[in-house]
């Protein structure tokens, strides 16, 4: 929340913070505000150490993490936008998470031959994620733990398709990420988020932790996984 006077209104929004504001014009023409341009991450090898320093404290802080290598790269809002496969003209993503594999089934059979199951063979994983460039970098943390949510849950829970359940937990996990760090404002706009999607789903996730604890909504995830795996 801010106040800001109707001449001051008219100014172009922080694309970081959405205050109004006379700042920094980027080439691709967001603008953003002089107290986020102090923290952006538009670096390459500064953006990668901000990655590996989230990722490590998720593992050993949150329990919540992989060991497979992860591709990371900041992106332009244009190549977010096209890499998420969005339609709509209306550009808004800050993060992306990519999972990509060849699988091949192999048919298991009896003694009799005939089929007992399917077993699913994969080769060539890949695991990327895309951040948005010049983001302060508390935002940047913040989306990167949701990002790197979205990992730990494909190798744990893929079969998981409800999109609120995905994104609800991803926000779950980067709120606690949040709240490791004593980050109540960012933690503010998550809780109070009214998307049907984002918001609805943390609400969800997150009631089902309280009532449950941690094990109680990985049993969730792992009923969730197993109702759509083929």
């Amino acid at each position: 929340s801010f106040f800001a006077c109707t001449e001051c209104m008219k100014k172009p929004c922080c694309f970081a913070c959405q205050i109004p504001t006379d700042g920094q014009k980027l080439p691709d023409g967001r603008v953003i505000c002089p107290a986020c341009a102090r923290s952006a991450v538009s670096d390459s090898v500064r953006a990668q150490g901000v990655f590996n320093e989230v990722r490590d404290e998720m593992r050993f802080s949150l329990g919540i993490g992989t060991t497979h290598p992860i591709l990371f790269s900041l992106a332009s809002p244009g190549m977010l936008h096209q890499l998420s496969g969005a339609r709509s003209n209306f550009i808004y993503e800050q993060g992306l998470f990519k999972y990509e594999a060849d699988v091949e089934r192999v048919s298991n059979h009896d003694y009799f031959g005939r089929k007992t199951g399917e077993t699913l063979y994969k080769k060539g994983e890949s695991f990327r994620i895309y951040v948005l460039d010049h983001l302060p970098k508390i935002q940047m943390q913040y989306v990167i733990a949701h990002e790197l949510a979205h990992d730990w849950m494909t190798v744990h829970y893929p079969g998981i398709q409800d999109i609120a359940a995905k994104e609800g937990f991803a926000e779950y996990i980067a709120w606690r990420y949040n709240s490791f760090h004593k980050r109540t404002a960012l933690n503010r706009r998550i809780e109070a988020n009214a998307d049907s999607v984002y918001g609805e789903g943390f609400r969800r996730i997150r009631r089902i932790a309280e009532r449950d604890g941690f094990e109680g909504l990985k049993r969730y995830l792992e009923v969730k996984s197993k109702q759509n795996k083929k």
